[in-house]
């Protein structure tokens, strides 16, 4: 794979295709097979035979330990697949997933951590440029790809939906910032692209991303630096009280997001998260198969359509909970044990911007799915990014001399 067609695998996967072909809900519409599924498809299938090709001779990075629990998960959402409400839409969104995870593993294999992140960052750099320009000279077109129920002030870009824009452009910043780091590029594109990820962010207005982008800067700047990395305890202590809180206590939690007259500061989030609890008791372990939430949803559509002005959430708006309801306590143990992973080997090997990539991916999934909702999108990316990057980095992968 030349590097351009990984960016070619990445544009395509993060356009919201399926809008141009008449369906307004992405995967998550009438059970049809139209042409954007044969056309995704074929890249993630073409993605994924070429990650076998290479990957045929290097098989010690796939018996790595996260490989394994990624490989497991996916196995886990193939086997639950037929308890979801469209089976054949499940297994081919456990497909993207595991075509994506391939893909960025081969890719290291054949190049180099560098060409990784600038190839990501260009395909972003453009995609978020376009959606921009789109939004203030083409807003007609713009609107083809807007998910249904959302402002039209709000930048949906090629991506659909604010809440996917908001991240892949303040993702993209973030790529900007650790390359600049790097001296992978210069000092005027890093202020270009900063500049343009940041607009993105703005014109999405999406807080979630303004809080990851500033989570991801601050976890660089406090363990880039020995004498501030010892404040790192008290940062986790903060963090693991709070999601303590969080799955201890859920009303507590709820409660705190309450205002005064009875409405909710997270925008309906803590009435989603709410009904997701009550979901997740009824079938904990299994959960309702991958890609079932917004059918879920659809058939409580008039409960959900009364917590914020009539608009039915898709998933459950936070990342635990979403795995849950996908593939229950199974899925949610597995995914715990690729972040904490991830994390270790961040911190072993010193690498700080796998540590903010990752930090990045915690905070803004707090209140969105993760990835864990459809065909694979930015957050998948990222959680994806972070994971092959961990394996890159780790001694085994150096000690089997896959890197070229």
């Amino acid at each position: 794979m030349h590097k351009f067609l990984l960016g070619v695998f990445l544009f395509v996967t993060s356009l919201a295709i399926r809008k141009l072909t008449g369906s307004d809900k992405g995967i998550a519409d009438d059970a049809s097979f139209d042409l954007s599924n044969i056309l995704l498809i074929f890249i993630w299938l073409s993605g994924f035979c070429w990650a076998v090709f290479v990957l045929r001779k290097k098989t010690s990075v796939i018996f790595d330990s996260l490989s394994l629990f990624v490989i497991g998960l996916c196995f886990w959402f193939f086997l639950i697949s037929p308890i979801a409400y469209v089976p054949w839409k499940s297994a081919l969104a456990t497909f993207s997933i595991l075509s994506l995870f391939l893909t960025f593993l081969a890719f290291l294999v054949v190049y180099s951590e560098k060409d990784f992140y600038l190839s990501v960052f260009w395909t972003y750099l453009i995609f978020v440029l376009f959606s921009i320009v789109i939004y203030f000279i083409l807003p007609e077109i713009g609107s083809l790809y807007t998910w249904e129920g959302v402002s039209s002030n709000r930048l949906s870009g090629l991506a659909r939906h604010p809440n996917i824009m908001g991240p892949l452009s303040a993702f993209m910043s973030c790529l900007a910032f650790w390359s600049y780091k790097q001296k992978w590029i210069s000092p005027k594109l890093f202020i270009t692209a900063f500049a343009i990820g940041t607009l993105g962010v703005i014109l999405t207005q999406s807080r979630t991303s303004i809080l990851a982008l500033l989570c991801a800067y601050w976890v660089f700047w406090l363990f880039s630096d020995p004498k501030r990395r010892s404040l790192t305890p008290l940062a986790a202590l903060a963090l693991l009280i709070l999601g303590s809180i969080f799955f201890v206590d859920p009303d507590f939690f709820l409660s705190l997001a309450e205002r005064s007259d009875g409405t909710d500061l997270l925008s309906g989030r803590g009435y989603v998260w709410d009904f997701s609890f009550d979901l997740i008791k009824d079938s904990p372990v299994f959960g309702y198969g991958y890609n079932s939430t917004f059918y879920i949803f659809q058939d409580y559509s008039e409960l959900l359509s009364s917590f914020v002005g009539g608009y039915i959430f898709p998933h459950s708006h936070n990342m635990f909970l979403q795995v849950l309801l996908s593939g229950g306590i199974v899925a949610l143990v597995i995914v715990l044990l690729i972040l904490f992973f991830v994390i270790r080997k961040a911190l072993v090997f010193n690498d700080y911007k796998l540590l903010s990539a990752i930090s990045f991916y915690c905070c803004y999934t707090y209140s969105e799915d993760g990835g864990f909702f459809q065909y694979v999108e930015i957050l998948m990316v990222v959680l994806m990014f972070c994971v092959t990057n961990a394996i890159y980095i780790s001694d085994k992968f150096r000690i089997a001399g896959v890197r070229s």
